[in-house]
């Protein structure tokens, strides 16, 4: 059986939309033919490999709510101008984060200049893994 794996994405779909410097002015898809779902009241946040400006495309970034969802999500992207040859088998072209969908709301609050500074200060009282000692928290899955 023949699988298409990357198509053309059809222009009235993305008409108007900007596209990033040094890349064809064409938006292609990858395809895939896993349906994605995900808990009630959880969406997917699709974007390029975070970290991965290296590849010779760009993934657009999407939010599909794949908890009613139950489709293919296809990963529409850019090529970088010049680019020639082949893309391997086990590259990453999309990162894939889920985000759960819940009610919050916005507060303002004043800004402190002397908090700021406070902040600051502590921040730079170690000289090494600062972040990690003053701000990260352990996660943990199920």
């Amino acid at each position: 059986m023949h699988r298409e794996v990357i198509t053309i994405h059809t222009q009235d779909q993305w008409e108007g939309m900007p596209y990033p410097l040094f890349h064809y002015p064409s938006i292609f898809k990858w395809h895939q033919d896993l349906v994605l779902k995900t808990p009630k009241n959880y969406s997917l946040l699709f974007t390029h490999p975070m970290n991965r400006l290296d590849l010779p495309f760009t993934t657009i970034s999407g939010v599909v709510d794949t908890d009613d969802y139950y489709l293919p999500t296809h990963f529409p992207f850019w090529i970088k101008q010049g680019f020639t040859g082949i893309i391997e088998a086990g590259t990453p072209v999309c990162q894939i984060i889920p985000i759960p969908r819940e009610k919050w709301s916005q507060t303002k609050e004043t800004f402190i200049p002397g908090q700021a500074l406070k902040n600051s200060d502590n921040y730079f009282s170690k000289i090494a893994k600062t972040y990690k000692t003053h701000f990260w928290k352990k996660k943990q899955y199920d």
